[in-house]
């Protein structure tokens, strides 16, 4: 009789819990986010079972026009408010395309070099000309302090990429993938299983 009062006080706290997590960091937190200029949409995503009162991961669904530079320090602050220092995934969907990603990843050996190098102005001027051979409407690249931000654009498609500078501090992994449902793609210096 104990062991059954113990198992329905204990079923009872995770339902409160996930409730609590529902109501008090979930939705405030998707309202949030989707209020940001250049979010379209946001989502967090729960972990399965006991667990159901942290976030496994956030989906943040950028408008074509976002501006990375701007809005990631905005992302990020809000996510900190709701979580604080606990690490969480960001998955950053946008509308890439096969061309696009192609072009990212003739970008990656320069992006990397100028994280171990400095050398941003170099790097830069290569993800433009890299961009100008891929037939790339645009290519544009921001630096802050944290991150290296890249924007590409051909036809309808964009590509917002994240680069973290030093992974000291930032919130967990950060993911670019395409909204249309592919396979996320491997970020700098990090594996991604395809069944995210």
């Amino acid at each position: 009789m104990i062991a059954l009062f113990f198992i329905i006080l204990f079923a009872g706290t995770l339902t409160a819990g996930s409730i609590f997590y529902q109501q008090g960091v979930r939705s405030p937190l998707e309202a949030e986010l989707a209020r940001l200029p250049g979010v379209e949409t946001a989502a967090v995503e729960p972990a399965g079972g006991w667990r159901t009162i942290a976030p496994t991961a956030l989906r943040i669904r950028l408008e074509r026009d976002a501006d990375l530079e701007q809005l990631y320090p905005l992302i990020e602050d809000k996510i900190r408010a709701a979580v604080g220092h606990r690490t969480v995934p960001l998955v950053l969907e946008d509308g890439r395309t096969p061309a696009l990603t192609a072009a990212l990843g003739k970008m990656k050996f320069a992006m990397e070099e100028a994280l171990a190098t400095g050398a941003f102005r170099r790097m830069e001027e290569e993800l433009h000309a890299i961009g100008e051979g891929q037939g790339l409407d645009e290519v544009r690249v921001g630096i802050d302090r944290r991150f290296l931000y890249v924007t590409l654009r051909q036809g309808d498609g964009y590509l917002h990429h994240v680069v973290p500078r030093d992974e000291e501090g930032t919130l967990g992994p950060i993911v670019s993938v395409s909204g249309t449902g592919l396979a996320p793609e491997k970020t700098l210096g990090e594996e991604v299983s395809s069944d995210g």
